[in-house]
């Protein structure tokens, strides 16, 4: 963690994915709801990444951040895969 380049490559790629959804929008449009379902659950990533490295105390917390985090960015793959706010279950 006290690596330089440990501090800010998490910072390039969640402005990455941001600019990715943004970009998104602009092309296909916000009509769809999978699309909205993806941004929003891309801030819940960004904010539990966030705890998880700065906030968390204790390695429990670490761990339940980080695992969250995991599950959050397994559900927007499948949002992205399925093209539903179902994600996964949309089969």
């Amino acid at each position: 963690m006290q690596q330089t380049w440990v501090r800010w490559v998490p910072h390039v790629i969640d402005s990455f994915l941001l600019l990715a959804a943004i970009y998104m929008v602009t092309i296909i449009g916000p009509h769809h709801p999978f699309i909205l379902v993806k941004i929003v659950l891309l801030l819940v990533y960004i904010l539990l990444g966030s705890l998880a490295l700065k906030h968390a105390k204790t390695l429990t917390w670490r761990l339940v951040f980080t695992f969250a985090a995991a599950a959050v960015f397994y559900y927007i793959v499948g949002v992205g895969r399925y093209k539903s706010p179902a994600s996964w279950w949309a089969v």
